[in-house]
């Protein structure tokens, strides 16, 4: 931090010290060493995060969108010329063109360093990626007679209801147990009925995985690796907005869980899980889904994770 520039035009109507606002810029710093690539939006959510947790005193307007307000990024960025924030880029044309040398180069060197500053061995590495599992799968191929121009197959409903699975795999092939993130307000013990030993579960509307669920994610990871910062792991997933909060980041620092995010737009074809492991156990699911049809005429697959218990086991190498 020794070559930013730091403006002294601070007033008292500021939101942050100097101080304060030194200490955001080095959660900004970190998320961009780490390929977070800060937008605009991202920083003013980040801003506001900081703002709470300090108890500072901001403008009302910032809880109607959890976010600082825009004359607050423009002043910031103004007190701060050294720092470069990135604009959003169109999703389909940055997942195309997000797969450069320039980008893997620069992460694998940012990954060697790691390597060469902490000497992980290959049960302190961990992939960690979530993925979405609906209550209703495409059936697996059945036989039927040549003739036949249609098959048909029975499948729980029309559409199915969305769970999140966060697999957390290390670079030996061990699994830690999962962690399942439900459609419902709260969470309920019944939806872990017949999960993985240590399993957990989180709860929002949605489903997927957010900024304020990340956290318990490593609390969790720290109770099952004993990560300490004397005994720290190297934790590899990718950028999306959920993994990056001054929470996560705060706790991940005192923890001893170093993170290192796959550059934007390159999971597809950088993330271990991802590439090899979630097609296979797609697959596996869908046939767990078929026997359970099968076996249960007219009844159908709620979030309850009965049917992908036997299917974690086999392809996570985790004891059942």
């Amino acid at each position: 931090m020794s070559n930013l520039q730091v403006s002294s035009k601070y007033t008292v109507k500021q939101v942050f010290t100097m101080q304060q606002e030194r200490e955001l810029v080095d959660y900004v710093i970190k998320c961009a060493n780490f390929h977070y690539g800060l937008t605009l939006v991202q920083l003013r959510r980040l801003a506001y995060e900081f703002a709470v947790k300090l108890n500072a005193k901001y403008p009302v307007s910032w809880d109607s969108m959890k976010t600082a307000g825009k004359d607050w990024a423009a002043s910031f960025r103004k007190r701060h010329p050294n720092m470069s924030l990135r604009k959003a880029e169109n999703t389909s044309a940055a997942r195309s063109f997000g797969f450069t040398k320039t980008a893997v180069s620069g992460f694998y060197s940012l990954l060697r360093s790691c390597y060469d500053k902490y000497n992980f061995p290959p049960n302190r590495i961990f992939n960690l990626d979530e993925s979405g599992i609906t209550t209703v799968l495409n059936g697996p191929k059945v036989l039927a007679q040549k003739s036949q121009k249609q098959v048909g197959q029975f499948v729980s409903r029309e559409r199915g209801e969305l769970v999140t699975f966060v697999g957390i795999v290390n670079a030996t092939g061990t699994a830690l147990p999962p962690v399942y993130v439900f459609p419902r307000v709260r969470f309920k013990d019944e939806f872990l009925k017949n999960a993985p030993l240590g399993s957990i579960g989180l709860a929002n509307k949605s489903g997927w995985m957010t900024a304020d669920l990340f956290p318990e994610v490593l609390k969790h990871i720290k109770h099952h690796t004993n990560c300490s910062l004397d005994n720290p792991i190297l934790l590899l997933f990718d950028n999306h907005d959920s993994h990056c909060s001054i929470e996560s980041i705060e706790f991940a620092r005192e923890n001893g869980i170093l993170c290192l995010s796959f550059p934007p737009h390159t999971s597809h074809r950088l993330q271990p899980l991802d590439v090899s492991v979630y097609g296979p156990f797609k697959g596996k699911l869908k046939i767990a889904f078929n026997d359970w049809h099968v076996s249960n005429v007219g009844k159908q697959i709620v979030i309850h994770i009965e049917t992908s218990h036997i299917t974690f086991c086999i392809l996570f190498n985790t004891k059942m």
